[in-house]
């Protein structure tokens, strides 16, 4: 980063793709949430349920994350290290962290369905149903921590962003090191909780057990 960087016309490098999945990403994510909600009102004729409005929800949260992402290209996301001045290097660090307020909430939004989801299916069991209430309190409760971190981290809020301000910030790489392992744990078992039901039920063939159990456990990817 220096004052006599030369910053060519942006997007530029890495951000030119940046900007190119952002704008694509979404309209692929609308297509199978679509194909959801078509599936969901017109094949199956069930009322939607409140899995369904949390994942319209998260579908309007995506579409705001795309679109700040692709606005953050235009301030420097993509960059080399080099090609940074101090302004821009500002408007970079202030995008990307309004953005990583929907990432977040995005994240929130699609694994909280998936365990609401759950719910429906084998809630009657009364473990399995105090599972997935403890893994969404766990799930939320950290990504919530993740969310107010990200905005309140440094004191003053602004020195996020003008990093010359008096003040301090928190560590970020002990609290992203902290987020990831949050969100390894909370993918792993998502991904393992209907797996513990679905081998309790009786299936004509166990390749129809496998193949259920591969649907479900897509929560892993």
């Amino acid at each position: 980063m220096s004052e006599n960087a030369v910053v060519p016309e942006l997007p530029a490098e890495n951000g030119v793709h940046v900007w190119r999945t952002a704008v694509v990403m979404p309209f692929i994510t609308f297509a199978f949430v679509a194909a959801r909600f078509y599936c969901r009102t017109y094949i199956v004729r069930r009322a939607w349920t409140i899995d369904d409005y949390v994942v319209a929800a998260t579908m309007v949260a995506i579409i705001v994350h795309a679109v700040l992402i692709a606005n953050a290209t235009y301030h420097g996301m993509g960059l080399h290290i080099w090609q940074f001045t101090p302004e821009l290097n500002s408007q970079y660090y202030l995008w990307v962290g309004i953005s990583s307020e929907f990432y977040v909430l995005s994240l929130a939004g699609f694994k909280s369905s998936l365990i609401l989801l759950y719910l429906q299916l084998f809630g009657v069991n009364r473990k399995f149903r105090i599972a997935c209430y403890i893994t969404l309190f766990y799930t939320l409760g950290y990504l919530t921590c993740n969310a107010l971190t990200e905005f309140l981290g440094c004191n003053p809020i602004a020195k996020k962003w003008e990093q010359k301000l008096p003040g301090h910030c928190i560590n970020s790489v002990a609290a992203n090191i902290a987020y990831g392992a949050g969100h390894m744990t909370s993918d792993l078992i998502i991904g393992i909780l209907p797996l513990t039901m679905v081998w309790r039920l009786q299936f004509p063939t166990t390749r129809q057990k496998i193949g259920l159990s591969l649907a479900l456990g897509s929560g892993l990817m």
